[in-house]
């Protein structure tokens, strides 16, 4: 067997920008949606995750898209949330005098 063909674009997928990589050998592939949060990451188009590549090179068709507020789909509104945010001081819990 030859050496997968990979084909890594940048697409926009139902308004949401997403990777996607697929073996350009295979007609029909299964699809897999890599859906990552806060602790993933996608990689970019010149750089996609090795995971993500390993699997399209399997024979999937890899869709790769952000978690709201995540990666390429982050506004500066959850950072706002962040750091506007009151520390909310909680008193220590008296220990409970038993004799």
């Amino acid at each position: 067997m030859t050496a997968a063909m990979l084909e890594i674009e940048r697409q926009e997928i139902c308004g949401i920008l997403c990777i996607t990589i697929r073996d350009t050998r295979v007609e029909q592939a299964p699809v897999i949606i890599h859906y990552h949060g806060w602790t993933g990451d996608k990689g970019t188009v010149e750089s996609p995750d090795q995971s993500l590549v390993q699997l399209a090179s399997a024979g999937f068709l890899v869709v790769a898209p952000d978690c709201y507020e995540h990666g390429e789909r982050a506004t500066d509104v959850w950072f706002r949330a962040q750091f506007n945010c009151r520390a909310v001081s909680i008193p220590a819990k008296p220990a409970l005098d038993c004799c």
